[in-house]
């Protein structure tokens, strides 16, 4: 990406011999414990106006989301080689819609893989955004800061969850509701400071504790730690007991002797990102899975490591393998098939450990109790949204080491018309 001084030579808002004054300056600012970009350094060293550095801002921040599409962004992180991306760019052209259902279709990455590249995007996206009006030459929301100094207090005082999500919820809730305080000089912050405090503290307080409340008792599905149950005390006894329900796509658990003939001896699982489930993470490494009939590519490897190899596939998967594989509880492979492995060091035929997955909910003994379940129990599910369905049949699985979370693979999914995540209410049998 061009940096904005050159679009302001592009706009001829600066001139060649303007260059150095201004990285002097921008220079000492950054010395002095100043943080200052080079747009407002040319505005300091009065080389260019406001409203023209925010026009090349615009300029530049229009063309970077003009070459962020999921397409490019699932390139540069390198889930796309080059010719996976170039095959797909024109079929896909920046339409990121299009590109989530190919890369889906083509099981080119699993539904938690591209959920995280997704929200990388929309990251980069709001970054470019911000940077536009991202100025100490633009007036400052004083209001902000005074959130930003109490907000930590309420979340202990109620008990609020503090993920991120949860966080930025109470904060936007917040600042929607509390007037706007704007100042134009920031040398006198200090000052300002002091006033809206004096002003300002005990309002701030009240719609903090608001909106915490708010946010608790209606906690958004990206909120992954919240519990429903946790929120009986605010809404009385529940009805019902809910659980997110999340997509397993197809992946692979690897006994030590395995991981080595595949990734070389003494070779360690590189984590890319923690699961829901303590403890367990999807690792960088992937391999291929071999059957009689044809090959699946990218298969994503789980962690930690396990005594026994188990391969955890679809109904679609086995026949595009041509391997027959039972519906099993996790770690129940006695009598399965066996698979052939490949990974960058070698191959690893296994004797059984192919299976279709049972559906489950993990749950802890106080989840347990709260829902009137009991480990080894089967249950029915009604998966909610927009297309509502009931799944029978899904095992509750008790442990300490969970953490409340329903598993249903991709065919499952599909056939419910489930997206990658989703609310199920549990109903005993």
């Amino acid at each position: 990406m061009k940096k904005i001084g050159e679009y302001l030579l592009e706009e001829h808002f600066l001139k060649d011999q303007d260059i150095p004054g201004i990285l002097t300056l921008h220079d000492e600012m950054v010395s002095a414990g100043i943080k200052m970009r080079f747009g407002e350094a040319s505005i300091a060293a009065g080389k260019t106006t406001p409203s023209q550095v925010n026009q090349a801002l615009l300029r530049q921040n229009s063309e970077a989301l003009a070459r962020t599409s999921l397409g490019s962004m699932l390139h540069t992180l390198g889930d796309l080689d080059e010719p996976q991306y170039r095959s797909l760019e024109k079929k896909c052209n920046g339409n990121d819609e299009t590109w989530e259902m190919t890369v889906l279709e083509q099981n080119l990455l699993t539904p938690e893989r591209l959920k995280t590249v997704k929200d990388l995007l929309g990251l980069a996206r709001h970054t470019y955004q911000r940077d536009v009006v991202s100025s100490q030459f633009i007036p400052f929301n004083m209001i902000e800061p005074l959130v930003a100094e109490k907000i930590d207090e309420v979340f202990e005082e109620t008990g609020q969850c503090a993920c991120a999500q949860c966080w930025n919820n109470v904060f936007a809730i917040t600042l929607n509701d509390l007037p706007s305080r704007y100042i134009s000089y920031t040398p006198n912050i200090t000052e300002f400071m002091q006033r809206f405090r004096h002003d300002y503290s005990d309002d701030v307080l009240r719609i903090l504790r608001m909106a915490a409340i708010k946010v608790k008792t209606n906690p958004r599905l990206a909120c992954a730690t919240v519990r429903r149950i946790e929120t009986a005390d605010l809404l009385g006894a529940l009805p019902d007991f809910e659980t997110v329900v999340h997509i397993s796509n197809r992946h692979i658990h690897l006994c030590r002797e395995d991981l080595d003939a595949l990734f070389g001896r003494g070779h360690e699982l590189v984590k890319m990102k923690d699961l829901q489930q303590p403890g367990q993470y999807a690792a960088e490494e992937t391999v291929e899975i071999t059957g009689p009939k044809g090959t699946l590519q990218k298969i994503r490897v789980l962690g930690p490591l396990r005594p026994q190899t188990q391969v955890e596939i679809s109904g679609t998967d086995q026949f595009a393998l041509g391997s027959s594989a039972p519906v099993r509880e996790s770690g129940d492979v006695a009598g399965t098939p066996g698979i052939r492995l490949t990974g960058p060091a070698g191959n690893a035929d296994i004797k059984q450990g192919l299976i279709r997955a049972l559906r489950h909910i993990h749950m802890t003994p106080k989840d347990a109790e709260a829902a009137g379940v009991e480990n080894g129990e089967f249950v029915s599910v009604r998966i909610k949204g927009d297309r509502p369905a009931v799944l029978e049949g899904v095992l509750i699985r008790v442990s300490e080491k969970y953490s409340l979370e329903m598993h249903i693979d991709t065919d499952e999914a599909n056939a419910v018309g489930m997206p990658a995540e989703a609310m199920g209410q549990i109903v005993v049998e």
